[in-house]
């Protein structure tokens, strides 16, 4: 079953026997039946009641399949077992609102808020909804003064929940959040941004400015008071070319009396470009004003204390909380990825293992389990953890470049793991990847460790040769324990 849509969480088979002896020899039988005949036709069934981005959720289900006749018992436990799980999902399912009807409802939809909010900070969606494309989901937008205080807030407290708003939704969108923004600040800091588009300023890098001033300003209560408009200025300033630079410090000049904090912290950026006029506004009694980067404690992620402060502070995670995969033999490489990372140029005595340079180390764990670039960010958990990120955090999935090089040090690694482990010789690289590599598993997060486990396959009677442990993995830059189940 594909577990990126639908999950179950736990499942279990009681059988009774009339006779003594009757069952030897039947539960390799039954897990046959369960995975070859029930499971597939079971998500064939699940999509069936999948009509909506919302989801169906049942916290557990029992169901009596009776007596089965001997001589056909497989056929009879598979349709009983579909026909029961049939009638207990109509049962519990909803019809769909219709989505026109949805979208004429007052206000925003508590659910979008809460699907949207989650996304920024995860870098995937709650498994409980139907995977919908981001370009439907945006347009069910609208804005409310409480949603855009709660998204000033996670902006402002996570970096990762920033990049990934602008890599993953759209042009549109942003500029949509921006007039929402504009909404919520007083006239005169409105007629700025009015300004800053007539001067000539990119209209899309406007508008992300404009919704990471919002972030800055609004997003942090404790914050002390600093003009909206002081605060847009730091940070549009970088993007502007000269020609925009030198109608703001015009429209500065004017601006002295009115407003000599907009002007004290244009300052300290005028002062390279435009010196002349930088000496005229200290003349004035103008004295440079420094603003904190907003979103410093996000950058910094190389010492395990910031890591795990920042982990706290973007998750807002449960010590409980899973993450299902489709690539926990990845854990077999451990010994390999430091190699790996030194021969391609992302770690060395000169090179600082960067939060970029693990984003790409994240991306290139992905090339060693499928032999090709990660499409989805939620698909990198845990390459995130092996190369000393949290989940959390954001990963452009075009961040890598996938040059000659990188690919065969990866052709190389895996060459090295079947060289080694000499049970494997005669396998190749594509049997080493489907047979141990791209394994289920569930990964779960705890107060001061991670436990992975890993869905079990005959062929695991070769583990027993695997060359090294992988019960316990803690490399250099992993500020927590992974602790390993090969069940």
């Amino acid at each position: 079953m594909d577990r990126c849509q639908h999950i179950i969480y736990k499942q279990s088979l009681e059988v009774d026997f009339r006779r003594p002896g009757q069952g030897k020899g039947m539960q390799d039988r039954l897990a046959a039946v369960y995975h070859q005949r029930i499971l597939p036709q079971l998500a064939n069934l699940f999509d069936d009641f999948s009509d909506g981005p919302a989801a169906l959720t049942i916290p557990a289900l029992s169901i009596d399949c009776g007596e089965l006749p001997e001589a056909n018992w497989e056929e009879t436990l598979t349709k009983n077992v579909l026909n029961l799980v049939r009638k207990e999902l109509q049962s519990h399912h909803r019809p769909a609102v219709n989505r026109d009807e949805r979208d004429n409802r007052d206000g925003q939809d508590p659910q979008w808020i809460e699907d949207f909010i989650y996304f920024l900070k995860k870098g995937k969606f709650p498994w409980e909804i139907r995977k919908e494309a981001i370009s439907d989901f945006e347009k069910r937008f609208k804005p409310e003064p409480a949603f855009l205080d709660e998204l000033a807030q996670v902006l402002h407290t996570s970096a990762d929940a920033m990049n990934r708003l602008f890599y993953y939704f759209s042009v549109d969108f942003i500029h949509r959040l921006c007039d929402a923004v504009v909404t919520r600040i007083s006239t005169d800091e409105a007629a700025y941004i009015v300004f800053l588009k007539q001067t000539g300023v990119n209209p899309t890098t406007l508008s992300r400015s404009v919704v990471k001033a919002y972030a800055d300003a609004f997003g942090n209560p404790a914050r002390e008071s600093v003009p909206f408009s002081v605060i847009l200025t730091s940070v549009v300033w970088p993007a502007m070319d000269t020609t925009n630079k030198t109608k703001l410090v015009q429209r500065a000049r004017s601006l002295l009396k009115k407003k000599p904090n907009f002007v004290a912290a244009l300052l300290p950026r005028i002062r390279d470009e435009f010196p002349a006029l930088a000496d005229v506004f200290q003349s004035k009694g103008i004295k440079p004003l420094q603003l904190e980067s907003a979103h410093a404690s996000n950058r910094h992620l190389d010492h395990p204390a910031i890591q795990r402060t920042t982990e706290t502070a973007i998750g807002g995670s449960r010590l409980d909380e899973s993450f299902y995969l489709n690539n926990a033999g990845l854990v077999l490489v451990h010994p390999f990825i430091g190699p790996l990372m030194q021969q391609v140029g992302l770690i060395g005595n000169e090179t600082p293992f960067s939060v970029e340079n693990r984003a790409q180390a994240a991306l290139l764990l992905h090339y060693l389990v499928y032999a090709s670039p990660a499409l989805e960010e939620s698909m990198l958990a845990l390459n995130k953890i092996l190369s000393g990120l949290h989940p959390e955090s954001f990963v452009n999935p075009d961040g890598c470049e996938w040059t000659p090089l990188v690919e065969q040090e990866c052709e190389d690694v895996l060459h090295s793991i079947i060289t080694h482990w000499e049970v494997l010789r005669n396998t190749s690289i594509d049997g080493l990847r489907e047979t141990f590599l791209q394994r289920e598993g569930k990964l779960t997060r705890r107060a001061d460790s991670w436990l992975l486990q890993v869905d079990s396959r005959g062929v695991d009677v070769l583990m027993a040769s695997l060359p090294w442990s992988i019960g316990i993995i803690k490399l250099p830059w992993m500020d927590r324990m992974l602790y390993v189940e090969w069940i």
